[in-house]
């Protein structure tokens, strides 16, 4: 009787020689700064949008739309004057707060009872905050109208409630 070999060396063999014919996909390396560059340029490809996909503006458009938006408020004292200033300055705020402050909070202590959390806001870029100083500045007298209107609106919610 014939001895059975567990193993089947034949078979081993086979599937080596089929691992030595087929053809191996190069294993390539990416240089680092290859791999930096397209970050880069996938952040300045997607950066152009925000979140919910609409396109991001620039500080110079949104500025010129504050300064149109708040001389059309100057104009014609409209509701749709009043909700294009408002969103026109909320936008061009937000824009220049996400780069202009940075906030970092620390903890002091490893005691539970007497530690404190400490928050500090530095500013990143002066010149936006001069631009935003010099805009406040600009548009006083339509800010001023807008709160007058927010006034308005919270004497009538207190009313309605």
């Amino acid at each position: 009787m014939d001895k059975v070999d567990p193993l089947d060396a034949a078979f081993f063999s086979k599937r080596s020689d089929e691992k030595k014919t087929r053809k191996k996909a190069p294993v390539g390396r990416r240089q680092f700064a290859e791999a930096v560059r397209e970050a880069q340029e996938g952040e300045a490809a997607a950066g152009d949008y925000d979140r919910s996909g609409r396109r991001r503006r620039s500080l110079e458009e949104l500025l010129d739309e504050v300064h149109s938006s708040g001389d059309h408020l100057l104009e014609a004292q409209s509701l749709e004057a009043i909700k294009g200033y408002r969103s026109a300055v909320r936008g061009f705020l937000d824009l220049v707060l996400a780069r202009m402050l940075a906030m970092e909070e620390r903890s002091s202590g490893a005691g539970v009872v007497r530690r404190k959390r400490f928050t500090q806001i530095r500013v990143i870029d002066q010149k936006l905050e001069r631009l935003v100083a010099d805009l406040l500045a600009d548009q006083h007298r339509q800010l001023d109208l807008l709160g007058r209107v927010n006034e308005i609106r919270g004497l009538l919610v207190d009313l309605l409630t």
